[in-house]
């Protein structure tokens, strides 16, 4: 690993569902994880030729989310690597990162487990400078159980076809929020 890198660990999960809808939620509805995530309370795509022309082929490029983790409140991110006959994806928070941080970016996999259930894994690496190796310590609980937090509202989702009670709840405040 390199100075500065800090990989954060990998989380999985399995879902009763086939590997192609959970990679058609993960990968090709990427602008729309704010339907479904509570760590995202809203997304939408970031449209832009550029994006386009470098993201690997991915039908979305990039997304603008809302964040409920302290510190980053919105972030762009922006898919880096695709590959859709693997289901694999990478993407890089381009836009909203805590100064600290140099990079931030998160490795999707969807597998097939057999007799239609999917393995998803995600595989977040953020480069800190010096400074940002102290800062990130008391976070890194913070960020695990949020990525752990958006495995489990995937499962529901991609389970359910509705959103996690979690995020339900949380779509429920925001609609009291804009009366």
């Amino acid at each position: 690993m390199m100075a500065g890198m800090r990989n954060l660990p990998k989380a999985s999960i399995t879902i009763d569902a086939p590997p192609e809808k959970v990679w058609a939620i993960v990968a090709h509805r990427f602008d729309e994880i704010g339907e479904w995530s509570s760590v995202i309370p809203n997304s939408a795509a970031i449209d832009s030729p550029s994006i386009a022309q470098n993201n690997g082929g991915a039908p979305i490029g990039a997304r603008a989310c809302e964040s409920t983790l302290p510190g980053i409140s919105n972030i762009e991110e922006t898919i880096i690597a695709y590959d859709e006959k693997v289901r694999r994806l990478t993407y890089r928070a381009t836009a909203g990162v805590p100064a600290f941080m140099k990079s931030a970016a998160n490795t999707w996999t969807v597998a097939d487990s057999g007799q239609g259930k999917s393995k998803v894994t995600i595989e977040p690496v953020v480069e800190v400078g010096a400074l940002g190796r102290w800062l990130l310590l008391p976070i890194r609980p913070m960020l695990i159980r949020s990525g752990k937090q958006i495995l489990e509202d995937l499962k529901h989702y991609a389970e359910t076809d509705r959103p996690s009670p979690r995020k339900q709840r949380q779509l429920g405040d925001l609609e009291k929020g804009s009366e």
